[in-house]
């Protein structure tokens, strides 16, 4: 399968989305392990595990061989994050994506990189909609989203990517996305290539 990478030179520094080789996935699960398991982004992604490094690579390949598509970020070629698209259905995924160290959260590098996936997603993916679901108490998730392009959406569609019941849903579509991000789009750099993403 080959491999999408966007980039993007902005004031945060030189940002890279892209899908890992085996290799790559190897050498950043260190690092992906202790975002997981840092104790305000645990509470965040509700996560009751302790990860380490092999777990990562299997929860990635577990994820991989239900259909998703994940992404490493990177800010001037280190590690920072992840993201990916999950429980496609129909032209339709969820996104999901964390800035791992903390104190590199709040600077706008969410931002950054949520568009960078959601133009992957819309472009290479063929997406055709976009959703999130967000516990309440993620105020800064909700305002990035909002920022986005996202609307609040209580349709059954965009409820079934809830996990709990007091989650909140939200949708972005394809067109809204062009219309709104065409100058930022044109900035970012998106190739695939044939190489095989991490297996």
């Amino acid at each position: 399968m080959s491999r999408i990478e966007a980039r993007w030179t902005t004031p945060l520094g030189s940002l890279a989305v892209f899908e890992p080789s085996t290799q790559a996935l190897a050498h950043a699960a260190e690092g992906l392990a202790r975002f997981y398991n840092e104790p305000h982004n645990a509470a965040l992604l509700s996560n009751t595990l302790l990860f380490s490094s092999d777990d990562v690579i299997d929860f990635w390949r577990d994820a991989a061989a239900d259909g998703s598509r994940a992404f490493l970020f990177a800010r001037d070629g280190e590690v920072v994050g992840d993201g990916d698209f999950r429980n496609a259905v129909q032209g339709a995924a969820e996104l999901a994506v964390l800035i791992g160290p903390r104190a590199l959260q709040g600077l706008g590098l969410g931002a950054r990189f949520v568009l960078m996936m959601l133009r992957v997603g819309f472009e290479r993916l063929a997406l055709k909609r976009v959703f999130v679901a967000i516990r309440p108490a993620n105020a800064a998730s909700l305002r990035l989203f909002e920022r986005a392009g996202f609307v609040r959406d209580e349709t059954p569609a965009a409820r079934a990517y809830a996990e709990e019941d007091d989650d909140i849903c939200m949708m972005l579509a394809r067109a809204t996305f062009f219309a709104h991000h065409a100058e930022v789009v044109q900035a970012m750099d998106v190739t695939e290539n044939s190489l095989p993403r991490y297996s």
